[in-house]
């Protein structure tokens, strides 16, 4: 069924194959081709999820490092990159075969670096690196290490309560920041106005009103802000690197 496409059907049937069956290689089998099923049509969290029911203390070593590769490939693809790392950490520690381990270095690079833990991703590379016969300058690679410029969210969230519109431009959106500061200054002026001029409800509810949802709403997207920021250069950090390990990965499986 798996190989006319019926990957629902497929995994049904592993499914009951895997209930009928205690053998613990076996299961893991049936395991792998029903997370196959899933990782095949995209659906890489069920797809790790599936191999965690695995028996990863066989004796077979082969079959115990497919299951904790596939764990942290699918678990890296489905974002979830610290399964992914916690995986890869048990195979440079379970695992015997020093051949073996040493293929999935690329994916441990890149997974430290989408956990932004670059110092270790950086050593992980260099004997990657070395491992493939790269002619790369390493340091250079990653000099970003000493100059990421990271925002911090809490503090952007935390200059918004106290100035409207700071935070904002803290994160790196100085147009947003002015408008968000024109607007609350805007609502809070017309909101006093209102009071002074003896339209207490207007004022309350009007101008004060709208002022602190839009001043509890202005810190909320300042912290927002200075995420999507770091989102952005974290990257374009890693971005470059990435392409590198995936174009190496991608000629040593060429014929």
């Amino acid at each position: 069924m798996y190989g006319t496409g019926q990957y629902t059907k497929a995994r049904i049937e592993y499914e009951r194959l895997l209930f009928e069956n205690n053998a613990p290689e076996l299961k893991n089998k049936l395991l792998l081709k029903k997370s196959r099923c899933y990782k095949t049509t995209g659906d890489h969290e069920n797809a790790y999820k599936t191999l965690l029911r695995g028996n990863l203390f066989t004796p077979d070593d082969s079959v115990n490092f497919m299951l904790r590769y596939e764990i942290a490939l699918n678990a890296y693809l489905a974002y979830d990159y610290s399964v992914s790392l916690t995986q890869l950490k048990q195979i440079g520690f379970y695992i015997k075969d020093e051949s073996l381990k040493t293929q999935v270095l690329f994916l441990e690079v890149l997974t430290l670096n989408e956990l932004i833990q670059w110092e270790e991703a950086k050593t992980v590379f260099e004997k990657y690196s070395d491992l493939n016969d790269l002619e790369l300058n390493v340091d250079s690679i990653y000099a970003f290490i000493h100059k990421p410029k990271l925002k911090n969210v809490k503090t952007a969230k935390k200059l918004s309560y106290f100035a409207p519109g700071i935070g904002q431009i803290y994160a790196g959106y100085p147009g947003k920041g002015i408008f968000s500061s024109l607007i609350q200054g805007s609502l809070l002026a017309f909101g006093a106005y209102s009071l002074y001029e003896g339209y207490f409800f207007t004022g309350a509810f009007t101008g004060i009103g709208l002022f602190y949802s839009f001043y509890s709403g202005g810190a909320r997207h300042a912290e927002f802000l200075a995420q999507k920021k770091n989102n952005e250069r974290v990257s374009r950090y890693n971005g470059g690197i990435r392409k590198l390990i995936l174009e190496v990965e991608r000629q040593k499986k060429a014929p």
